[in-house]
């Protein structure tokens, strides 16, 4: 951001949970969005959760609270931890019945980007096919990318 000159981050710690807040005192023109979409994956992951805002003007802000307890394991979550924001993303899409093509559209990037993040979510999640990621993506509560 051009106008940004300060980031604030604190955090709070109790016997049940971890928050962190990160502001900043910029425009409010950072895609807080963004930023909070591949956050959210991971933290959720932990069974924490995200808010972001941002408000032209004043700034951004976003915080996440994450539970110290372990979360309760669904099949195959622990998996999904070996995953890259990024690959998550496209396991998303995958959970969504998506093509390369459309995902490169949705994602910004190219398809031969996609079939390398397609290629490692099927070898980190140790099935042979699209099918097989998003059925197991669906099972350890992957939620389609919208």
């Amino acid at each position: 951001q051009q106008t940004l000159s300060r980031i604030r981050v604190a955090w709070t710690l109790d016997a049940a949970s971890l928050s962190i807040d990160v502001r900043d005192d910029g425009g409010g023109e950072a895609d807080v969005i963004d930023v909070e979409r591949q956050l959210r994956s991971r933290v959720e992951t932990l069974g924490g959760t995200v808010e972001s805002e941002s408000t032209p003007g004043w700034g951004n802000r976003i915080s996440a609270t994450i539970p110290l307890d372990a979360p309760v394991a669904l099949p195959n979550r622990d998996v999904l931890t070996e995953l890259a924001p990024r690959e998550f993303e496209v396991l998303e899409h995958l959970v969504a019945g998506r093509r390369n093509k459309a995902i490169s559209e949705r994602l910004g990037v190219s398809e031969s980007t996609v079939k390398f993040h397609v290629a490692g979510v099927l070898r980190k999640l140790g099935v042979e096919s699209r099918g097989a990621a998003a059925a197991a993506g669906a099972e350890a509560g992957v939620k389609p990318a919208p």
